[in-house]
């Protein structure tokens, strides 16, 4: 299994898999991609935040976080990329997610987190497109205008 440093100076794709998660980094022009595949949650939420410090580690141009083969999608897996974030901003990396797929779209819009992040519809334009400039759109769009249940408070939820 070739060394993570080398990867990124051989520009060779990597790939790791997890009992229910595939993760492939490959390094395009001045960009890092880490590919999810599979189930994001608890069980594999430590090895998704690796793959993404040490992506960010190396300080590319941009790092593109393709999403699109996300089947199940929790709380742990949102909460590494909200780390990756932080980490990016820190070490002035653009971070563009990619391709979400319906199971992060859901659970972005339930929790907010899609105003938090820059999104790519596909991979093709977070590495040849304005890297700078959001997407247009809204999460309800991209459900195809299904807007998510709101959020109320019920007697079950302590204030």
């Amino acid at each position: 299994m070739a060394s993570y440093d080398r990867l990124v100076q051989s520009s060779t794709p990597h790939a790791v898999f997890a009992r229910d998660l595939k993760i492939t980094v490959s390094v395009v022009g001045d960009a890092v991609v880490c590919a999810f595949a599979g189930h994001l949650h608890m069980d594999n939420e430590d090895q998704v935040r690796r793959t993404l410090s040490r992506a960010i580690a190396t300080h590319p141009a941009l790092l593109a976080v393709d999403l699109s083969g996300v089947e199940l999608f929790s709380s742990s897996g949102l909460n590494a990329l909200l780390c990756a974030r932080r980490a990016a901003l820190a070490h002035h990396v653009t971070l563009n997610l990619t391709a979400p797929s319906r199971a992060v779209l859901r659970v972005f819009a339930i929790t907010g987190a899609d105003v938090v992040f820059t999104t790519r519809p596909t991979l093709h334009q977070a590495l040849h497109g304005d890297r700078g400039a959001p997407v247009t759109g809204t999460v309800e769009d991209a459900l195809g205008g299904h807007a998510p249940m709101p959020l109320t408070r019920g007697p079950h939820l302590v204030p």
